[in-house]
């Protein structure tokens, strides 16, 4: 999309909108590690699942500024409208974009209408008109960040919040996942996910526990860990995980899979994990979850943004 630089677009934009943006960033993402196996099946749903998310972003442009549509409207409806909502604030859906969202839908169509196989330009082309449209989206809202290829809801939630230890570590999980890092990646889960419960406020607990040397040092080390545990089980199991927008299960089975962060007086940290050997699909669900849990207390305005020493003061160190 290209805009008039001396109009450019003041788009409103409400969290539902968000949701819809970050939905189809999803969906997309995970069409393109789909694409990367090269099967017959996988890039016939990789195809469908660009496809779909191309859909959905045009359904936020063609229904920007109006009341939600009680009936779903075809493909071409949205299309068409949004090439037209768009012009009409300050935009356009340039004519090489929207000739291959035609091209790619179509393709779509004898993929689920007639079985048929996508050939790899054609799903690499579903793929990259994706992107193209998420990025447009810049052009209508600066809250809309483009996203290169291969980033996901992780690097979405990270464009929003002003909490850069909770952002860069979002980002991270999604790389190391990229690269097959499982375990690297869920510790940056974990650790995402720690700086998002300290930020909260009214706060979800006491602070993070620090461990001194000695406690570092010592053989009962699993002790310190067992009695704050048992401080938090009833908090942690209930209270706790609703609060983070979870059933008590969820926020257990999560645990289980990323494990819990301690943090050292030194400045150092580990995590601590029960589940020694996750798979790559507990990984992908975990770092997808978190990523949802940081957007659940942002949307909510929960997570208290800004640098840490001027929210929580200089004398904390977190």
């Amino acid at each position: 999309m290209t805009e008039d630089p001396d109009e450019k677009a003041a788009w409103p934009v409400d969290e539902l909108i968000v949701r819809r943006w970050l939905t189809a960033l999803g969906l997309l993402s995970n069409a393109e590690e789909m694409a990367a196996r090269r099967t017959s099946t996988t890039s016939a749903l990789a195809l469908i699942a660009a496809d779909t998310a191309c859909e959905a972003v045009l359904a936020v442009i063609a229904s920007w500024g109006s009341p939600p549509e009680k009936e779903r409207a075809s493909f071409w409806e949205y299309l068409s409208t949004a090439s037209v909502v768009a012009e009409a604030h300050g935009g356009r859906l340039e004519r090489s974009l929207v000739s291959t969202l035609r091209s790619v839908h179509q393709v779509r169509d004898t993929v689920v209408h007639h079985g048929a196989v996508p050939a790899d330009i054609d799903v690499d082309r579903a793929l990259r008109a994706g992107r193209r449209l998420l990025g447009s989206m810049s052009a209508l809202s600066p809250i809309f960040t483009a996203m290169p290829a291969g980033t996901g809801v992780g690097h979405g939630v990270a464009s929003l919040i002003d909490a850069p230890e909770v952002a860069d570590q979002l980002r991270l999980a999604e790389r190391q996942l990229s690269s097959g890092s499982i375990s690297e990646a869920l510790d940056a889960a974990a650790r995402a996910l720690d700086g998002a419960i300290t930020r909260c406020r009214p706060s979800l607990r006491e602070g993070p526990r620090f461990l001194t040397q000695s406690e570092r040092n010592d053989r009962d080390l699993q002790a310190a860990f067992d009695h704050t545990r048992s401080r938090l089980a009833i908090l942690e199991r209930w209270v706790f995980s609703m609060a983070l927008g979870l059933l008590p299960a969820e926020y257990e089975r999560l645990l289980s899979i990323i494990g819990e962060r301690i943090r050292y007086i030194s400045g150092n940290d580990r995590i601590h994990r029960q589940q020694a050997t996750p798979t790559a699909e507990d990984a992908h669900w975990a770092v997808g979850l978190v990523a949802q849990i940081v957007f659940h207390l942002w949307e909510s305005r929960t997570l208290v943004e800004g640098d840490l020493n001027e929210v929580f003061g200089a004398t904390r160190s977190y």
